[in-house]
């Protein structure tokens, strides 16, 4: 069962997030960092043996991350 907070990481949008990471401050080379972090991730289901097709992330903070609650408290 997810937390709460695993619930909202799930629907955190990528292109809010690095808006309010430029109204931190965070630019440049620092927000190109960011935007290769939380891009391009792919995720499947796998139930025993069998395994979903990939799916690529369209928005969500990486769980169980150093970086995903830092992120998320930007939000």
């Amino acid at each position: 069962m997810q937390t709460i907070c695993e619930k909202a990481c799930d629907t955190t949008d990528h292109g809010i997030l690095l808006d309010k990471l430029l109204l931190y401050g965070i630019n440049g080379l620092a927000k190109k960092w960011f935007l290769s972090y939380l891009t391009n991730q792919q995720q499947y289901v796998r139930i025993q043996r069998i395994k979903s097709n990939l799916l690529t992330i369209e928005s969500s903070v990486p769980q169980r991350s150093i970086l995903g609650p830092l992120l998320f408290c930007f939000m």
